[in-house]
């Protein structure tokens, strides 16, 4: 029982804190979905309202 419980307490020091030297570098991950799709709406919707005030100034 003693040694389940130091495991358990070993597996706990080992796995839970966030050691510094595994913070250095830290692992970048890509975009999720939503946010490329939301990225990409709004870029095309820029697209849009910059053509639509070009059209207006050409008209003017």
């Amino acid at each position: 029982m003693y040694i389940f419980a130091a495991g358990i307490v070993l597996t706990g020091l080992l796995v839970i804190p966030a050691w510094p030297y595994l913070r250095k570098n830290p692992v970048e991950w890509l975009p999720s979905r939503e946010k490329l799709a939301a990225a990409a709406a709004s870029k095309q919707q820029q697209q849009e309202e910059s053509s639509s005030v070009d059209v207006k100034s050409k008209k003017a």
